[in-house]
């Protein structure tokens, strides 16, 4: 019987094969946002602006006014965050933030929305909200559709799954919300049936792997009808897709918040964007197979959601035998160690290790250890069972029988380092 891999893809894993990057998918929401403000009929509406652009430039002047310490980015993910949360300061007694009694005497903020005392706020921020993730999944949808399996990056990302379901019974938590992985692995269970209902009986019951479930939506969600909370699968991405309520039917979630029904989960409070299906089944799962796993492989992920990060770091924190993990990407720990970074402190807290604890396996003792790292080397953690290979997710597919024996355990202290040109 094969061993079991969970795997974890992020951003970063299908970049190379055409899906856009955090900081495009950043200057498109901006677009966006300003396109929401300008439209005619909301220009006559006082509370109507660019509430996007405003939070983005608010929170980027916030964290740099902290010049010592290194600050997050400032992703479109944060700001849609922060959206949803001055949504529910700007819902009036009762059902608003309690804290708007202490801070300002139940009065609003009025930089954005001057002399607002009623729902309309709220409502303008939700509907922008909206028309985000809406333009969001259409976006990622256009993208999906020119989805080329017939080039060279495709065929080398392909192989990497290729190569890792013949040795393993694979499962992917896929965090992106293209067709990459899908198209990857063929035949790959997703948790809806032939008719696009989802099952989560199936996927709670299913002892089998061979899945692929998209964490946090997929650009073949749609929802069955206008403003109904239930999500379908549909294969045509040329057809006919309900994206969003486009904020006026949000539903209500924990401390009174009300969080705008989307297909596709953006933003902050994802928790509380989890409690529909079928991202609460999903989320499930993780816990589960997270501790079934025998091997791990993290795929491109920035260690940015925590609801993750918990799933993982729970499990190398319980007692026994850590599994096998290995993270590809484009992170070298030896520039980490030269400066703070906030990808390094969140992947060190959810694996359990510590930078110094890894081994340059292309260095000699007498080696500096802050050199400019050629791209395309793993660095191992010995004692943590922790291999990360800084060449890219689609370069590693010339290292996968080495990525393959690290997995089984068969290797625990030295891989092979390759020059990725």
């Amino acid at each position: 019987m094969k061993n079991k891999l969970l795997v974890i893809l992020g951003s970063g894993s299908s970049i190379q094969v055409g899906m856009p990057s955090v900081a495009h998918l950043d200057e498109q929401m901006a677009r966006w946002g300003q396109e929401w403000a300008a439209d005619e009929y909301l220009a006559r509406h006082e509370h109507c602006q660019d509430y996007f652009e405003a939070l983005r430039q608010s929170t980027e002047r916030y964290y740099s006014s902290r010049v010592y310490t290194p600050c997050p980015s400032v992703t479109f993910e944060k700001i849609l965050g922060e959206m949803l949360a001055l949504s529910h300061w700007m819902t009036p007694s009762p059902w608003g933030d309690t804290l708007r009694q202490l801070v300002c005497g139940n009065a609003p903020p009025c930089l954005l929305f001057p002399g607002a005392e009623d729902h309309g706020p709220a409502i303008a921020l939700r509907c922008q909200f909206g028309y985000l993730a809406e333009n969001l999944a259409e976006y990622m949808r256009s993208c999906s559709r020119r989805l080329d399996t017939a080039s060279e990056s495709f065929r080398e990302y392909s192989a990497i799954f290729q190569s890792l379901r013949r040795s393993f019974d694979v499962g992917i938590f896929n965090l992106n919300y293209d067709t990459a992985a899908l198209a990857a692995m063929p035949g790959a269970y997703t948790g809806f049936d032939n008719d696009g209902k989802f099952e989560p009986g199936v996927v709670h019951a299913r002892a089998e792997w061979d899945y692929v479930y998209h964490l946090h939506g997929s650009v073949h969600h749609s929802l069955i009808g206008p403003n109904i909370d239930q999500i379908c699968w549909r294969n045509d991405l040329a057809g006919e897709f309900f994206d969003t309520d486009r904020g006026i039917g949000p539903k209500l979630r924990s401390e009174g918040r009300f969080f705008p029904t989307t297909t596709l989960l953006a933003g902050g409070f994802k928790l509380d964007q989890l409690l529909m299906e079928p991202f609460h089944s999903y989320h499930a799962a993780l816990v589960r197979h997270v501790y079934a796993a025998d091997a791990i492989l993290i795929g491109g992920y920035g260690f940015g959601d925590a609801h993750v990060n918990r799933a993982l770091s729970n499990r190398i924190a319980s007692t026994g035998v850590r599994p096998p993990v290995i993270i590809l990407g484009q992170r070298p720990i030896r520039t980490l160690l030269a400066a703070s970074d906030h990808w390094a402190a969140d992947f060190c807290m959810t694996m359990g290790t510590n930078l110094s604890f890894f081994h340059d396996v292309d260095r000699t003792p007498s080696s500096p250890s802050r050199e400019i790292p050629r791209r395309g080397s793993f660095e191992v953690a010995k004692e943590q069972r922790i291999a990360l290979w800084d060449g890219g997710f689609v370069e590693s597919a010339s290292q996968v029988d080495w990525i393959v024996a690290w997995l089984r355990g068969e290797i625990n202290h030295v891989l092979r380092t390759a020059l990725v040109t």
